[in-house]
């Protein structure tokens, strides 16, 4: 009998339409997520933490894809008044393992960041305890699964000393960010330590506006492509208002210019990175001009220190960045914490700017109660955003952490959605500012600690999840059904030609 070849097309066509769409994995081919849907969870919102508080002060995206946050636990500590928490998750929110480092009194971590090799490195204070009346900077190196490497603590004696940032250094090693009070300035100097990739001390500074009454405090730091440092914070020393500052240090640890800008009230950098022509891009608050209390603040400098553009966002109350971190497209992503868009006690936001500091969108995310912000990390396909809430929390105050898509958004969830925000021009540029350098290195006291591990079993709740419809599976029958109808359709077109 002769085949009709289109006939046969036709029939195995249908046959691959009529397969059950079961017993396979799904088009995405990744491991079972929650709740269900396709089984990749592509955005989420989540709070972690027990019945006491928990605070995040920071977070990381590894190099496997995973998230880790660091910062503190009054829940999970098997001694003192609270610990250290460093916990990781998949990419889909899901917890791997999780930390607690301390001793008998109070510890926490301000930055957390993944080195090259995979290990991670943690940076904030150690509390030594009432007798001593000194809180230590205390800087830390980990195993990729949080097992301590070594930790050091250093500063004056009754004193306080905190580091609030730090990364990575070009040549192995670490560079570390905070404040002193116990070298120059009992009021508060900014304090600046570079160290070898074994914790030991290159050299240590200290710099102030003025030798004097006054805070001046180092909040954010980042390397140059030329090996330079540009460091932000504030300063209090200049006047009865603190002054958002910025400043450029060699690699060996010289001062080479120094820049504040401020008006009647409060202004200060939070977050800074180097752009790829030598320059940064830094982001803060101000509160001497804009829409209300603060307003967002960002801007991009040059290395001799120059404004290139800055833009201010903000409503009638507070609104302040907290992070910042370059975009696939080249733009900028800026977390911040809002009080003008939202819930009046605070929800966490995200900015998206072009390269040029053009505004591009805006939303916002959190519940009824106070939720804040505190840093962001991009994505390949979205952004993610760590801090503290107290709208799903299990106890005062726990984790938030946010996943969204490459819009700011995570579909279907309330939680997140749009904000708008009023967006105008600062009228100043930066003032030169001369600053007083003090060489602590033969000075600072550095000492070995070994901290109380544990490895709780610390909740977490999954408060929303966008989950995709799964694309249908196809059986073995469908598979062998599509073989033989590609098969056939070979056998038609060289039968034809």
């Amino acid at each position: 009998m002769k085949q009709n070849p289109r006939l046969m097309m036709a029939v195995l066509a249908a046959l691959i339409l009529l397969a059950p769409a079961t017993g396979g994995v799904t088009a995405q081919g990744a491991p079972a997520g929650e709740p269900g849907g396709s089984n990749v969870i592509l955005g989420f919102i989540r709070g972690v933490g027990g019945g006491a508080t928990e605070y995040c002060n920071s977070g990381v995206t590894t190099s496997d894809g995973s998230f880790i946050i660091g910062g503190y636990s009054l829940t999970y500590h098997p001694g003192g008044l609270g610990d250290i928490l460093m916990a990781k998750f998949d990419g889909q929110g899901t917890l791997t393992w999780a930390k607690t480092y301390g001793g008998s009194y109070n510890e926490q971590f301000f930055d957390l960041w993944e080195n090259n090799d995979g290990t991670l490195f943690g940076a904030g204070y150690m509390y030594l305890g009432a007798a001593s009346s000194t809180i230590d900077f205390l800087v830390a190196k980990f195993a990729a699964d949080g097992t301590p490497i070594w930790s050091y603590t250093g500063g004056g004696a009754s004193a306080s000393d905190v580091a609030y940032a730090g990364q990575g250094t070009a040549d192995g090693g670490y560079i570390v960010i905070g404040y002193t009070t116990g070298y120059v300035d009992p009021a508060g100097d900014i304090l600046l330590v570079r160290l070898t990739s074994t914790g030991s001390v290159l050299w240590a500074r200290s710099l102030t506006a003025q030798v004097g009454p006054g805070f001046d405090g180092g909040y954010c730091l980042c390397q140059a492509s030329s090996g330079a440092f540009y460091i932000g914070g504030y300063t209090e020393s200049l006047g009865n208002t603190s002054q958002g500052l910025i400043a450029r240090m060699t690699p060996d640890g010289n001062l080479s210019w120094c820049k504040t800008f401020g008006g009647s009230a409060a202004e200060g950098v939070n977050q800074i990175v180097a752009t790829p022509d030598g320059g940064f891009v830094a982001a803060g608050f101000i509160g001497s001009q804009g829409q209300g209390n603060n307003d967002i603040f960002v801007f991009r400098g040059t290395s001799q220190g120059s404004v290139v553009w800055s833009r201010l966002f903000g409503g009638p109350d507070n609104d302040y960045a907290t992070g910042i971190d370059t975009t696939p497209d080249g733009g900028w992503i800026i977390s911040a914490s809002t009080r003008s868009c939202g819930d009046i006690d605070g929800d966490g936001l995200l900015i998206k700017l072009d390269s040029n500091g053009n505004f591009q969108w805006s939303s916002k995310a959190g519940g009824n109660n106070a939720d804040f912000v505190r840093g962001v990390d991009s994505l390949s396909n979205g952004y993610f955003l760590y801090g503290q809430q107290s709208s799903f929390s299990a106890g005062f105050e726990d984790i938030l952490m946010v996943r969204t898509n490459s819009s700011g958004m995570v579909p279907g969830c309330s939680q997140v959605s749009t904000c708008d925000l009023v967006e105008s021009l600062p009228i100043w540029n930066f003032t030169n500012t001369a600053m007083v350098l003090w060489v602590l290195t033969d000075q600072f006291t550095w000492t070995s600690r070994t901290p109380t591990t544990s490895s709780p079993t610390i909740a977490t709740q999954l408060v929303c999840a966008y989950d995709p419809p799964a694309v249908p599976a196809m059986n073995t029958f469908g598979a062998v059904a599509l073989a033989l109808f590609l098969g056939a359709a070979l056998w038609f077109a060289a039968r034809r030609f």
